[in-house]
C-alpha cells in the first residue's frame, strides 16, 4: 500500500473512530487549539500498528462508545469528549 492510500485509509479510520465514539459531539466549543489536536490524532493514527484490530472494533457499529485502549487517540478522545 502506497503512503497515499496509506494516510487516507487511516484519516477514513479515524473519521469512523471519531463518530462512534462521539469524539467530536462538542466541535463547536473546542477553540482554535482544535487544528493542531486534530492534526496530532492523525499523526497518532497514521502511526497505529493496530489497523486491523481497529477495522474489527469499527466493523462492530458501536454508538456512543468509549474508545478502545489499543487506539493511540484514546486518551485524546476521551479528552474531546469531556469538553463542553
Amino acid at each position: 500500500m502506497g503512503w497515499f492510500n496509506k494516510l487516507t485509509e487511516r484519516v477514513d479510520l479515524m473519521g469512523e473512530m471519531f463518530a462512534q465514539t462521539d469524539a467530536l459531539r462538542n466541535f463547536d466549543s473546542f477553540g482554535p487549539t482544535m487544528e493542531g489536536q486534530l492534526r496530532n490524532a492523525m499523526y497518532a493514527c497514521a502511526g497505529c500498528q493496530d489497523t486491523e484490530k481497529c477495522k474489527e472494533w469499527l466493523a462492530e457499529g458501536r454508538r456512543h462508545a468509549h474508545p478502545p485502549r489499543f487506539c493511540p487517540n484514546a486518551g485524546r478522545i476521551r479528552e474531546f469528549r469531556s469538553l463542553s
